[in-house]
């Protein structure tokens, strides 16, 4: 579920979006918005790694992880057209729970037709925020920079990125 509303101000691109397909170049809108992006996830992972025997001779059973995983993400950004590039800075807050969550590692042992299991990990609440800024140009090509930060009760997450992003399907008209 995805929701992106206006608060106030102008948008920052429109792009012309015919019920033909056109290759017509997005046209720069002269205002600045501020704008609350909200959108909500569900989703089901269920991971397993077959047995092996490392180097050293030692035997590895299947590992398996296994959870569902629900969240939300709220994010507040300003579109600000400077020249021929719209920027738009933004700050978010992010919510992920895990439930159902099991993960296994089965040890088998050389001498009996059973296995050592071995359970470890729990449920974890993840709180983060992200902020960052992303820069378009008239001919839809993306570069950013942003940073998150996510934290539960055992895990402490830092991180971020810089992209550039081209839009090579709408280039070609496939979009």
């Amino acid at each position: 579920m995805h929701r992106s509303q206006p608060l106030f101000g102008a948008p920052g691109y429109s792009y012309a979006r015919p019920s033909s397909r056109s290759k017509a170049r997005p046209v720069l809108a002269t205002g600045y918005s501020v704008n609350l992006d909200v959108s909500a996830h569900v989703g089901h992972s269920d991971d397993a790694i077959g047995g092996f025997n490392d180097a050293l001779g030692l035997v590895y059973g299947t590992e398996r992880i296994r959870f569902w995983n629900v969240g939300g993400h709220a994010k507040l950004f300003w579109t600000l057209p400077c020249g021929p590039l719209v920027w738009t800075p933004f700050v978010a807050a992010t919510i992920d729970q895990e439930f159902g969550y099991s993960h296994t590692l089965d040890i088998p042992v050389q001498t009996a037709a059973v296995a050592d299991v071995f359970y470890y990990g729990s449920v974890q609440t993840f709180l983060g925020a992200q902020a960052g800024i992303e820069g378009r140009n008239p001919y839809g090509v993306r570069f950013g920079l942003n940073g998150y930060y996510r934290q539960s009760s055992e895990f402490q997450v830092l991180g971020g990125q810089a992209y550039l992003k081209f839009p090579i399907l709408h280039w070609l008209g496939v979009q």
